[in-house]
């Protein structure tokens, strides 16, 4: 114990804090690092915004003035804006308020022909709704069979390569131990 003497020393718990490095190394590292985060937040922030522009589009139409209205309006044109409310397609919206216009304008009966104008057009902005949202689940489930039809594939492809490489390790194996 006396030779290792010099070499022993007291134990402290006043420890000073560790140095940071400071190699040219380590430096870029720590860019590199904070950069990637910045790029992460960017691209979160980004993505929110997208996402909010989107709710945006959906939920900030404004309500068509003719359901306020009391003027001569048929029940069919109220029906719609309680379906459709302020998320009603703009085009619609359009139809609705250029109609509602040229009803002021015009005696009962011109107001009736304008009326039932307005209903025809409404109904077949709908049904062009209908047939688009029927092609894009169409698509949808085209695109879903298409990748199932894929995945198939590739595993099918990767269990006959494994069966060829089994199959040639095997021939390696027997002409292994035919060598021998």
């Amino acid at each position: 114990m006396q030779m290792l003497g010099p070499y022993i020393a007291p134990l402290t718990f006043s420890v000073p804090p560790p140095s940071q490095q400071r190699r040219f190394v380590d430096e870029m590292s720590a860019k590199m690092i904070e950069r990637r985060v910045r790029k992460k937040e960017n691209g979160k922030k980004k993505k929110a915004e997208k996402r909010q522009r989107k709710q945006g589009k959906q939920g900030n139409d404004p309500i068509n003035e003719g359901d306020t209205s009391d003027t001569n309006s048929d029940s069919s044109s109220s029906t719609y804006s309680a379906s459709g409310g302020p998320n009603q397609d703009k085009k619609i919206q359009k139809i609705e308020t250029k109609a509602e216009r040229k009803m002021t304008k015009v005696n009962a009966e011109d107001a009736a022909k304008i009326d039932k104008h307005r209903a025809k057009k409404i109904e077949k902005r709908e049904q062009d709704l209908e047939r688009r949202a029927d092609k894009d689940a169409k698509k949808a489930t085209e695109k879903v069979q298409k990748a199932s039809v894929k995945n198939e594939r590739r595993s099918d492809k990767r269990r006959r390569k494994e069966e060829e490489n089994i199959a040639s390790m095997e021939f390696l194996v027997i002409e292994n131990l035919g060598s021998e």
